[in-house]
């Protein structure tokens, strides 16, 4: 039997190196990009968190004011009384308390440090040309006086907080105005 000619056997060191080379930066390339795209997918989701948690804190403060009666409005908190069981009202407490803000006993905006917030209280009736709170609270106490509460048509609460650094971006400052109806019973 003779040998055949023409007919090769494996591959040459060169075109195993090609090879190599080629399968080595596809591979980075893919784990680049898987990479990126969990990064991606990080910075998305706390994005998402971050809205969920904003979201929930205005339908909290919506559904309290058009649901509750307010009892007491200062400058750094809201008071109300909402149905509970029983028929007895429940109370409860908003509360400006840097670096919180809290409903009753839970924090709010666990995401972030609140470093300021306030209460500017909007009502009817009162001379705009004057500055609110001068009018709402005659014996400077911080609370909106008695006798003006039932005249509350909404309040503003301004909270100045700062985000928390992550791997993908600084820490930033943010100021969020949220309007509050207050067209509860009572």
């Amino acid at each position: 039997m003779t040998p055949r000619t023409g007919i090769r056997r494996g591959v040459t060191l060169v075109e195993l190196m090609v090879a190599m080379t080629i399968t080595g930066l596809v591979a980075t390339f893919v784990a680049g990009w898987i990479v990126h795209s969990a990064k991606q997918s990080a910075a998305s989701q706390q994005r998402d968190d971050r809205e969920q948690e904003l979201s929930l804190l205005r339908s909290e403060l919506f559904q309290d004011g058009i649901r509750g009666r307010t009892l007491e409005i200062g400058r750094k908190s809201w008071k109300i009384a909402r149905g509970g069981t029983g028929g007895e009202p429940d109370t409860v407490e908003w509360r400006i308390d840097p670096p919180r803000l809290s409903r009753g006993t839970t924090t709010r905006l666990g995401s972030d440090t609140l470093l300021e917030g306030s209460i500017e209280p909007k009502a009817t009736g009162l001379d705009p040309n004057w500055d609110l709170w001068t009018q709402v609270d005659r014996n400077f106490d911080g609370l909106v006086d008695p006798e003006h509460v039932s005249q509350l048509v909404r309040f503003e609460l301004r909270l100045v907080v700062r985000r928390h650094a992550t791997p993908a971006r600084r820490s930033t400052t943010d100021t969020l105005l949220i309007q509050v109806p207050l067209q509860g019973p009572g």
